[in-house]
């Protein structure tokens, strides 16, 4: 009866792990930073990404610091290249993006929130 209650626990966790909200996996995590990482001469660093999957869409946010002498049209235009980039490489997706001026002395004070990945 024991074995035959965990292979019922097991198909019940299998039906139902689509429908639960989990992070993406590191190897996707890591395809995103290397997406974001293409921009290093418009990004100057990132943080807070944060991901998940829900049934089959997948949700990427994070926050990009850019040049703050930057028009908001052009930092709009590079946030919609890095969307699309994404967007393409992961189908039904939505992914936000929060643009940050960049200020060189707050990033030093922060240096441990901020993700540069090489």
């Amino acid at each position: 009866q024991y074995v035959a209650d965990l292979i019922e626990l097991e198909v019940v966790k299998n039906a139902f792990n689509p429908l639960l909200d989990v992070k993406l996996s590191d190897d996707d995590e890591r395809r995103i930073r290397n997406i974001i990482n293409n921009y290093n001469d418009n990004i100057f660093a990132y943080h807070k990404l944060r991901t998940r999957k829900s049934g089959n869409m997948r949700y990427i946010d994070f926050h990009m610091l850019v040049n703050k002498d930057i028009t908001v049209e052009e930092a709009h235009a590079l946030s919609e290249r890095v969307e699309n980039d994404i967007s393409e490489i992961f189908k039904n997706t939505s992914v936000y993006i929060h643009i940050e001026p960049y200020f060189e002395t707050e990033a030093q004070e922060n240096v441990s929130n901020i993700n540069i990945d090489s």
